[in-house]
């Protein structure tokens, strides 16, 4: 199965369908996607539909994180999360970082069947990577204390590499 970042927009509703694995290496075109419909005002709800999702890491898990908190302050309510696998190993991973604070997961309404647009992965240099990384583990992190335990080596790399980078950058120019 290979990774897939989809959505649709019915009515006032986009629905982001993950599936495959989910790696950081793609992820930059679905974030690209997240912060330019965070901007719009043209809807009313996010629905996330992780129910053909095999394998989400890290990064991947901070972006839905990203989602999950814009649900909360635009709508007011938990994210929706479709998780309808047999295997729950994706839904078990979540709760254990604490979603369930922010999520409702849900099983796949009837006639939920959707023509989807796939998300384009676009290719960033290593610090707009980096960056994007960074800041998917701190919303991670900002999530419960265990997260933040759990990623603040990550996080505390992460931030030393960024500002190498930058340096590095000044002064070659």
């Amino acid at each position: 199965m290979s990774n897939n970042y989809q959505y649709a927009k019915i009515d006032n509703k986009y629905i982001i369908k993950l599936s495959g694995e989910l790696k950081y290496k793609w992820s930059s075109g679905f974030n690209n996607f997240l912060q330019k419909i965070f901007k719009k005002d043209d809807f009313e709800e996010i629905v996330v539909d992780l129910s053909e999702t095999s394998y989400i890491d890290s990064t991947n898990i901070g972006l839905l994180a990203k989602i999950a908190r814009f649900s909360l302050r635009k709508f007011s309510h938990k994210l929706p999360v479709i998780v309808d696998r047999k295997d729950e190993d994706v839904k078990e991973l979540l709760v254990d970082m604490g979603f369930n604070k922010l999520c409702d997961f849900i099983k796949i309404p009837e006639d939920f069947d959707h023509q989807y647009k796939t998300i384009e992965d676009s290719r960033k240099s290593k610090e707009d990577l980096g960056k994007m990384i960074l800041d998917a583990h701190k919303t991670l992190s900002k999530i419960s204390q265990k997260n933040k335990r759990q990623f603040k080596n990550v996080v505390d790399l992460l931030e030393q590499q960024t500002r190498k980078d930058e340096e590095d950058k000044d002064k070659k120019e």
